[in-house]
C-alpha cells in the first residue's frame, strides 16, 4: 500500500480493529505519520462500548505500534502534533481501560515520548503543548524537569493563542501535578 492509501485506511477505520489489521498487514511500511494517525484514531474510539480487543496490549498488532511508537521517538522522527496525538492517545486509551500505562511496553513508550518531548516543544502550537500536558496531568505522571521546563517554555511561548478549553486543560494539569506555572 501506498503510504497515503495506508494514512486513510487508518483514519477511515470504523473499529479499533480495523486500525490493528492496518498496522498488522503494512508492520514494515509503517512511518510516524501512520503510528500518530493510529494511536490518535484509537483514542478517539477508546470509549466506545464495541471496542475489541479490551485490553490492547494483548494484542500483537497494537504491541508492534507500541515499539514503533517508541522508535520513531528515540529516533526523533515525530514532529510536535504527531508526538503530542500519540502522546494524548495512549494516555486516553489508559483512561477508558484499555490498556495499563504501568505495563512495561507502555511505559517504555511514554518515557520515550517524554524524552522527544524536549527536542519538538519549540515548535509546538498551542494545542499540542495542551494535548501533551494534558497528558501527564491524566496519567498523574510528572515528567522529568528538562520534559517540564521545555513544555512550560512552549505554553508560555503559544498561551496568548489558547483556545479557552486549551488553557482549561493547562490549568488542570497544574493543579492536579501541584505545580505552579
Amino acid at each position: 500500500m501506498s503510504p497515503r492509501l495506508i494514512t486513510a485506511s487508518i483514519a477511515s477505520a470504523k473499529c479499533a480493529q480495523d486500525i490493528l489489521s492496518v498496522v498488522s498487514n503494512n508492520l514494515h511500511e509503517l512511518n510516524y505519520i501512520h503510528v500518530s494517525t493510529a494511536f490518535n484514531r484509537l483514542g478517539r474510539m477508546a470509549k466506545h462500548r464495541d471496542f475489541s480487543p479490551q485490553h490492547l496490549t494483548a494484542d500483537e498488532a497494537f504491541r508492534e505500534l507500541l515499539r514503533l511508537a517508541r522508535g520513531c521517538a528515540e529516533n526523533e522522527k515525530f514532529g510536535s502534533q504527531e508526538l503530542a496525538n500519540t502522546t494524548h492517545g495512549i494516555v486516553k486509551l489508559h483512561d477508558a481501560g484499555r490498556l495499563d500505562a504501568t505495563d512495561g511496553r507502555v511505559d517504555a513508550a511514554l518515557a520515550a515520548l517524554e524524552a522527544d518531548a524536549v527536542q519538538v516543544a519549540p515548535d509546538m502550537n498551542s494545542q499540542d503543548v495542551a494535548n501533551t500536558m494534558y497528558a501527564h496531568g491524566t496519567m498523574g505522571r510528572m515528567p522529568g524537569d528538562e520534559t517540564w521546563a521545555a513544555l512550560e517554555t512552549a505554553a508560555g511561548r503559544v498561551a496568548p493563542h489558547m483556545k479557552p478549553q486549551e488553557l482549561a486543560n493547562l490549568t488542570w494539569v497544574y493543579a492536579t501535578l501541584g505545580r505552579g506555572p
